[in-house]
């Protein structure tokens, strides 16, 4: 946790069970005019800010809203979607 992070999400951030940890997941997306981002975090714990078009382990990001990311590889469609 940073100073930067708020008490009420660093709790969230930590609850167990919540995210699958042993394999990439959607923690937020950021909607600005010019164009959508994803926040992913991988299953080794690596967090990463995406645009449509860049790659990952898993294939390349094809599309993302504000509800989940699309991604393309070799083995077809991944989406990801909000954990609720």
């Amino acid at each position: 946790m940073t100073s930067m992070t708020n008490n009420v999400v660093a709790q969230a951030a930590t609850v167990v069970d919540v995210l699958p940890l042993d394999q990439m997941a959607l923690i937020g997306t950021i909607v600005k005019p010019d164009g959508t981002q994803a926040i992913l975090r991988n299953g080794i714990g690596y967090v990463r800010l995406v645009s449509v078009g860049d790659t990952t382990l898993s294939g390349r990001i094809t599309a993302i809203d504000e509800q989940s990311v699309i991604l393309t590889g070799m083995d077809g469609q991944l989406v990801l979607q909000m954990m609720n």
